[in-house]
């Protein structure tokens, strides 16, 4: 099978390059602020604008090749002078730098609207809809698109090792199967004859069943080398595509710099931007869903935790504040530090607040640390307009990053001390693809819970549990946690208290809870695919993964469960339905099959494709679908063929079908309409949201 055309694409190329040039630029153009220009840096920069005006003019960008050529200008004046660069010449550098970032996010949201509008059967399929920024922020491309190998290319490929490993260790558990078979094949024939002393043959065994038995082992032994050379292999190519999918922390700090330094000016306030450990290599997705989190955390020290000038002198402190990240890597987890030497956080404004709002008890409040105050910060449900306002900004920055960290199965430690300034420590798993989750049954069904999350697994019996005002309550280390039968939150089952049952004693930002299952089924490490988009939010549904069988399985998010414990909140709606059936993309256009298989994967459903009916029916004896999305014209069996053979054929007569064809005829929309497809979509008006809408509403 052949590769897409990416020539489709004019601009895959400039895109990364271009926004690589104006980080190096920004970056640069920043140096010279605090004077640490030369004639060698101004040379850079001068080349990096010649590069960025020439491959702009290439593409045929020529607002972004004369933002290039004013920028150029101004660093040959003073090429031989770096000292020359006022701080209007700066700003208006970074002002031009800002408008090239702004005219690269354009032709991203330009270009995926031309496509999806002009021809979508001759492009590259549809990237997921960009996610706004917040307000007052810059809007650059996806910064980790500057990577050369292509972080999107290396994920899909990350992806599929991911998911063949998890295939891998099912086929190991086949073998197993099939070594114990032969063995019991073995040791089934001995009672049945008389033994020679010393002898394991049986005197009445057929020459047949002992070459059978033979060759049951010959195969188990065969198979078994082979999945074991297979599994090693396996296992250097997913180590060898993670490494090429890491990159450098340091890919990140130019933006921090600048964050702080427009933070800075536009409060008046003097502040130096330190980032430390920038060598430190790290899953490019996790640094991109970190980006906005620490985005927030530098601008909350600046703009609320470094003092203004006059007030740092004051105090004995040097007029210019000191805003720091620092990135480590410990084992498999990666360590940021974002620390400032401000004001830190005002504990008696927090314990008034927190008092005013009945959030805390009068005497819980008396006893309040800087560190459960950080705490209280972090939780949800308090950083409310005027709380925030009244806690000097820092409630939104760290909701912020509570929700971004917990995304990555992070924990977050903070520190402050009145006076002396805040620190904040977030830990995340250095590469983010699979994770170990611990398979459980509760209510007659199979969940999982990402195993990081599980503090520690019990034994409890139905006098363990308590009661309070707020609901059900086991003792854990001395104190009182909430506590639920996990079916009562999933609504299956009796939701009756057995007289013993297994627990697991969840912790997340939200706090710690105990939930009741039926039995502890075993822990895998699985690849976790996100539930589409379109189907809502369910707080305690984390994602989806697919077993050794391709069938999908639930996975639970604990920052939800914990949160519905300490809100007693139960659904009313059983969840284990949410997880929508696998779709068949039928099409023997190349490109039109990815550019499908696209979209709906970006929405979070599984797909299949076939390239022919033929092969779709093949496929739909095997697998059970909820949906094919079948084009008409094909070689062989064409599309309307493919519907009635389906319709007949037992094994998928009652799956639905939506035509997406180019064929506009009154005469083929009866045809599909007659023959009992549930949508008819031509390509010329194709429309991302409909296809998405008609699926929701067949399958959804």
């Amino acid at each position: 099978m052949g590769e897409p055309d990416m020539s489709a694409d004019p601009y895959k190329y400039f895109r990364p390059e271009a926004h690589e040039l104006v980080e190096n630029l920004t970056r640069g153009v920043l140096e010279l602020e605090k004077g640490h220009g030369n004639p060698d840096l101004v040379s850079r920069l001068l080349r990096h604008a010649h590069t960025l005006k020439g491959a702009a003019r290439i593409v045929k960008q020529m607002r972004i090749s004369e933002l290039s050529h004013s920028i150029e200008e101004i660093l040959a004046a003073s090429r031989d002078d770096p000292s020359g660069f006022s701080p209007d010449k700066i700003r208006q550098l970074l002002a031009w730098i800002d408008q090239v970032s702004s005219e690269l996010t354009e032709l991203r949201s330009t270009e995926q609207g031309s496509r999806s509008r002009e021809n979508p059967t001759t492009t590259d399929p549809l990237p997921a809809p960009a996610t706004p920024e917040p307000a007052g922020a810059r809007t650059p491309i996806q910064w980790f698109e500057a990577v050369r190998i292509g972080i999107k290319d290396m994920d899909a490929l990350l992806r599929s090792l991911s998911e063949l490993r998890v295939q891998l260790s099912g086929l190991f558990r086949q073998t197993g199967e099939l070594g114990r078979a032969a063995r019991l094949a073995d040791e089934s024939a001995l009672p049945r004859a008389a033994q020679e002393p010393g002898s394991r043959t049986p005197l009445n065994e057929s020459p047949a069943t002992m070459n059978l038995k033979s060759s049951l082992k010959d195969i188990h032994q065969k198979i078994s080398s082979i999945l074991d050379r297979a599994n090693r292999e396996l296992n250097d190519a997913y180590e060898q595509a993670a490494t090429m999918r890491l990159v450098p922390a340091n890919s990140i700090f130019g933006l921090l710099e600048r964050t702080a330094r427009d933070a800075a000016e536009a409060t008046g306030r003097q502040v130096v931007f330190e980032g430390k450990g920038g060598d430190t290599r790290l899953d490019g997705h996790g640094l991109g869903l970190l980006r906005n989190a620490l985005i927030h955390l530098v601008r909350n020290a600046v703009m609320h935790g470094v003092e203004p000038v006059e007030h740092r002198v004051a105090v004995g402190k040097p007029a210019a504040g000191v805003v720091r990240i620092k990135v480590e890597r410990h084992g498999n987890r990666a360590l940021f530090v974002c620390s400032d030497d401000g004001r830190g956080v005002d504990l008696e404004r927090v314990r008034q607040v927190v008092l005013q709002r009945g959030l805390v008890l009068p005497a819980d409040a008396a006893r309040l640390t800087p560190a459960s105050a950080m705490a209280l910060l972090l939780r949800g449900g308090i950083t409310t307009a005027s709380l925030v306002s009244e806690l000097s900004g820092r409630g939104i920055g760290l909701d912020v990053v509570r929700d971004a960290v917990a995304s990555l199965r992070g924990k977050i430690a903070t520190r402050t001390e009145p006076g002396n300034g805040t620190e904040i420590e977030i830990s995340v798993p250095v590469l983010v693809e699979s994770q170990e989750v611990l398979h459980v049954n509760c209510g007659g069904r199979a969940v999982s819970i990402p195993h990081a999350a599980i503090k520690r697994a019990l034994r409890l019996t139905s006098s363990d549990i308590g009661q309070s005002p707020e609901g059900q309550t086991i003792v854990f280390d001395g104190q009182g946690i909430g506590f639920t039968m996990l079916e009562r939150l999933l609504q299956t089952g009796s939701h009756q208290l057995p007289a013993s049952f297994s627990a697991v004693v969840l912790e997340s930002q939200s706090g710690i809870a105990a939930f009741g299952v039926d039995h502890l089924l075993g822990r895998e490490e699985v690849v976790i695919r996100p539930i589409p988009e379109i189907l809502g939010t369910i707080p305690i549904l984390g994602g989806a993964f697919l077993d050794s069988e391709g069938n999908p399985q639930l996975v639970l998010n604990p920052e939800g469960l914990v949160k519905a414990v300490h809100s007693n909140l139960i659904p009313t709606t059983d969840i284990t339905a949410a997880c929508p059936p696998p779709l068949l993309v039928i099409d023997d256009s190349l490109t039109t099959r990815m550019l499908e298989q696209g979209i709906l994967e970006t929405a979070g459903y599984e797909v299949d494709t076939a390239s022919s009916g033929e092969e779709a029916l093949k496929k739909a004896r095997q697998r059970r679908y909820g949906l094919f999305v079948v084009d008409v014209e094909m070689p062989g069996m064409d599309g309307f063929q493919f519907i009635e053979s389906a319709r007949n054929d037992p094994e998928s007569s009652g799956i639905p079908s939506i035509v997406v064809t180019s064929r506009d005829s009154e005469e083929d929309r009866a045809k599909g309409a007659q023959l009992g497809a549930k949508a008819y979509i031509v390509k010329s008006r194709f429309d991302e949201e409909l296809l998405l809408r008609t699926i929701h509403e067949l399958v959804g």
